[in-house]
């Protein structure tokens, strides 16, 4: 603001300016302490994270190690277990001729897998291509096998009943000789207990280590003992060994293949060949952090049998450091691997923010020495600035009598008179406000009054136009006729299903079903009894699915669609025969039909678990191919076509 002319006598060199006494004193004195604090927090900080990391890599790591050591002696136990029980029980040398001599192994066999959850298999294997064994399937449940001359040599397997006793085949008759096996040719080749190659399941849902070793029965036969671990539950335990929020470990291969990873990443990749399954390399994980790792790892130490022992590094993902803990994992049997756990840095803030504190804690000790530094200065300014309260204190009453005091403070001077000048201002303006004051309040209430009801009306109109939307969404998405979903519906259900199976890694059915001679009917009945049939049908549909995330829809004219999430073939299977009981009940009458008398529907059932490079389209393709398959077959039947990709 400029000032008058007659403000500028007043002011002469001996006046000391505001600023200088208020700014510099503090400015100096916290620039000196937090640039110090700030640096020192730093320091400790790092040297704080670097000791913490490095305990934590230390510690996870060989909880890892003794827990692996734990888990991969269970294949070894148990095969002793075995070969115990068998000399105990002098299992002649004479048994081994025929797989029927074999079966008393069964219950040997069966009974180490109750007694171990974590066993996968157990079996012995003969040079006249006699077999057997015991092995639990990926829903836990278990099963034997056998194969020899009797079975002419196909594996033959069955499910285990709660009596202990097998139940009916269960799988196809497919050629087995154990001979060629990789955990037979390990033991021979190494005359003793030794581990075969890993191997994944021929369904390409997990794999198996196995190990094994000869069995000596003063026989001229040479039988291979064996038993095999999931290497899932490697990957289970991994994922609960707790290490940061976002730290993670794998194990891998000398040669770089993965074992196990804490991520939700499977160590193998479903391909179209036989073993059903390709084991992943690390450098080609598709988790970043796994990746990145394995390829420092194989940079820092180009040839992996260099490690011997562990070793701590520090590398980055995308520009984020991270600490890693390689460290080796190796036994008397051949086994060699790697164990490796993965950090961020940012993860061990901890420590960091006790340096804030510290920090916090020093800055305010140099807020401390700034009060009393100000205390000083306030003395200096205490008399100018009492005075204008005064001043404005009077005002306040409506005191405009007295006038501030000039002081020999520039600042303080230039205020003083400015406070003065407006005084008188201050007068005037204030009978102008009132007026304006009462003017205001009467405008103020006159358009509050209308605001509020124009809000009210706006109110009364946005809740019918919610309700018609509501309203016009269930239109959208319902069939008129049969009052269950519509096609659209059917089709946005199907899609967001199938991307949501397709993250799980889960099964999904869908069943297409059409009435049997639906035209005849309505040329017989009549259109309204036709209607009329398509609602019972459709009511039919709905009571016989149970979960609320399965949906019933009108697919089109007389057919009919259910998707059935996270539901296996027979599952599936199981609705069908609901569906088919619950009509006959009703009967409906259908004297043109040609299979019944009565309204009987074709299924089309088709079942696979969705994949990223596969469209939802492939499944309605393969269930309406098998209500085609259903109609050609005669009509009144279910079809079922399970897809394994």
């Amino acid at each position: 603001m400029r000032l008058p002319p007659f403000f500028k006598h007043d002011i002469s060199s001996y006046q000391i300016p505001l600023r200088l006494i208020l700014v510099l004193p503090f400015v100096l004195q916290i620039v000196a302490s937090v640039g110090g604090l700030g640096w020192l927090s730093y320091i400790n900080g790092q040297q704080a994270v670097n000791e913490t990391a490095s305990y934590l890599l230390s510690e996870s790591a060989n909880h890892i190690d003794r827990q692996l050591r734990n888990y991969l002696a269970i294949p070894e136990q148990a095969m002793a277990n075995s070969e115990l029980i068998i000399r105990n029980n002098k299992f002649s040398s004479n048994q081994l001729n025929q797989v029927n001599q074999l079966k008393p192994l069964e219950s040997i066999f069966r009974r180490q897998l109750e007694i171990d959850p974590a066993l996968a298999s157990i079996g012995l294997g003969v040079d006249n291509r006699e077999a057997i064994g015991a092995e639990r399937l990926p829903d836990n449940s278990l099963m034997v096998w056998k194969s020899g001359q009797s079975t002419n040599y196909e594996l033959q397997s069955f499910y285990m009943m709660a009596s202990g006793h097998p139940s009916k085949l269960f799988k196809p008759k497919v050629s087995f000789d154990p001979q060629k096996k990789s955990w037979y040719q390990a033991a021979i080749n190494a005359k003793g207990l030794t581990w075969s190659p890993i191997t994944p399941h021929s369904s390409g849902v997990t794999a198996y280590l196995y190990a094994s070793q000869p069995l000596a029965l003063n026989s001229q036969r040479q039988s291979i003992l064996f038993s095999s671990l999931n290497l899932s539950q490697i990957s289970n335990f991994l994922r609960e060994v707790k290490l940061s929020q976002r730290g993670q470990s794998f194990i891998i291969e000398r040669s770089g293949l993965l074992v196990a990873t804490s991520t939700s990443e499977k160590p193998f990749r479903p391909v179209n060949q036989s073993f059903g399954a390709q084991r992943t390399s690390a450098i080609e994980s598709i988790h970043p952090v796994t990746q990145a790792a394995a390829k420092y790892i194989m940079a820092e130490w180009p040839e992996a049998v260099t490690l011997k022992r562990s070793y701590r590094r520090e590398f980055s993902v995308s520009g984020n450091p991270y600490f890693l803990q390689i460290q080796p994992l190796r036994d008397s049997r051949g086994l060699d691997w790697l164990i490796v756990v993965v950090i961020p840095k940012a993860d061990f803030a901890g420590q960091v923010n006790q340096n804030t504190q510290t920090t916090i804690i020093l800055s305010l000790s140099a807020l401390a020495l700034a009060i009393f530094a100000s205390t000083i200065v306030s003395r200096i300014i205490t008399e100018p600035l009492l005075n204008l309260l005064n001043v404005s204190q009077r005002i306040a009453l409506s005191d405009f009598s007295q006038k501030a005091k000039v002081g020999p403070i520039a600042e303080f001077s230039v205020v003083a008179r400015s406070f003065n000048q407006m005084l008188q201002e201050i007068q005037q303006s204030r009978r102008q406000l009132e007026e304006y004051s009462r003017l205001l309040e009467d405008k103020v209430s006159e358009r509050t009054a209308k605001l509020q009801q124009e809000i009210s009306e706006r109110m009364v109109v946005e809740s019918a136009l919610q309700s018609a939307n509501q309203e016009l969404q269930r239109i959208a998405y319902i069939d008129g006729l049969t009052q269950v979903a519509n096609r659209r519906h059917f089709d946005e259900c199907l899609q967001a299903e199938w991307r949501r199976l397709e993250r799980a890694g889960l099964p999904l059915s869908l069943i297409l079903c059409d009435v049997d001679y639906f035209k005849a009917f309505n040329d017989t009945y009549g259109h309204q009894m036709g209607d009329e049939c398509l609602r019972q049908v459709a009511t039919v549909l709905q009571r016989a699915v149970k979960r609320p995330g399965d949906i019933v829809a009108r697919y089109g004219g007389e057919e009919f669609s259910i998707i059935l999430p996270n539901t296996t073939a027979r599952g599936a299977a199981q609705i069908v025969d609901r569906i088919q009981k619950k009509l006959s009940d009703l009967k409906i009458q259908h004297e043109q039909s040609q299979v019944s008398s009565w309204v009987t529907l074709s299924f089309g059932v088709a079942t696979m678990v969705p994949l990223h490079d596969i469209d939802a389209s492939k499944i309605v393709t393969i269930a309406d191919h098998a209500l085609y398959q259903a109609k050609l077959s005669g009509r009144n039947q279910a079809v079922t076509q399970e897809v394994a990709l």
